[in-house]
């Protein structure tokens, strides 16, 4: 059924979600790392390149939270699609349940 496609569906978006924070929160220790690395009596260009390994995985950690954010609403929407689904199929069981006693009472 529909409702079972979209149920599927977020699933699979909540697997990413997860995915997603285990490369963010690596990139982020990546970037503690390099900086962990770089001792007092640096030269000046071990530090500018230090920084630009920090920004490289900074800008990672936000595209992959943007990912994340995308993600999310995607599951919100698949939810409320969901939820419709569901609301729909329970009204149409009970018009089914109507229409049966209906017939089953113009039959008596």
């Amino acid at each position: 059924s529909d409702s079972d496609e979209i149920r599927a569906y977020v699933d699979v978006i909540d697997d990413k979600e997860q995915e997603y924070l285990k490369q963010s929160r690596a990139h982020l220790q990546n970037v503690q790392f390099v900086w962990d690395l770089i001792p007092l009596n640096v030269t000046q260009s071990d530090r500018r390149e230090a920084r630009v390994i920090e920004k490289q995985g900074k800008n990672v950690h936000f595209e992959l939270m943007e990912l994340m954010s995308w993600w999310k609403a995607e599951r919100e929407t698949a939810l409320i699609e969901m939820e419709q689904l569901e609301e729909r199929d329970r009204v149409l069981i009970k018009k089914i349940k109507e229409y049966k006693e209906a017939a089953a009472d113009y039959q008596k």
